[in-house]
């Protein structure tokens, strides 16, 4: 009966920390790539490496931190998750993959930093909010229709 009750205790505890608010999910999203999302909707990347894992149709998502570290955002990343309205992308970022931002209605404002050489096609497409995506100086690949109001180098 004493084990029944601490293990109904127990449960009672775990469900409560879910419901305030205090558990965070996480994973990993490359070899040495980590992820955490907190119950405010922040998704945290940190890690060295090149990025292996989609949240694709992540509703829960609202903003994105890229750490310093991270080499590529990979395909689909962020694709449809239509809460998505910020994202913070590091220098060590060199790559933007297919699809990484599309259908992230909420989105407004994306700056690529001056690292990254290659944005790959429809990074951007269905994104209705985005209002303005500063391009580096010295991309050197564009994937065709990326599908923004651009301000930066020009294609």
């Amino acid at each position: 009966m004493r084990k029944f009750l601490l293990f109904m205790l127990l449960g009672l505890f775990v469900l409560l920390c879910f419901e305030q608010g205090i558990a965070d999910t996480s994973g990993t999203c490359g070899d040495d790539l980590f992820w955490t999302l907190n119950n405010d909707g922040q998704l945290t990347i940190s890690g060295i490496g090149y990025m292996n894992t989609s949240f694709r149709d992540s509703i829960g998502i609202k903003s994105v931190i890229i750490q310093e570290g991270v080499q590529s955002i990979c395909e689909n990343a962020f694709n449809n998750c239509t809460n998505l309205v910020s994202v913070s992308i590091p220098e060590s970022v060199k790559s933007v993959g297919l699809g990484a931002f599309c259908g992230c209605s909420s989105l407004i404002e994306v700056t690529l930093p001056s690292n990254v050489t290659y944005i790959n096609s429809y990074t951007f497409k269905d994104c209705t909010s985005l209002q303005k995506v500063s391009l580096p100086k010295n991309l050197q690949r564009r994937g065709k229709r990326i599908c923004v109001p651009v301000s930066g180098k020009q294609p």
